[in-house]
């Protein structure tokens, strides 16, 4: 069994990982939303 510091270390860099594909999606969105708007 691996230690709690390794444990939190995986679940902070998966966290990370994750919100960078949100925020990588939304902005994905407004920027497809906003050429929709300009034609």
């Amino acid at each position: 069994m691996p230690n709690a510091e390794s444990l939190i270390w995986v679940a902070a860099v998966t966290v990370v990982i994750w919100l960078g594909i949100f925020a990588y999606c939304l902005a994905l969105d407004r920027r497809v939303r906003r050429l929709e708007e300009e034609q």
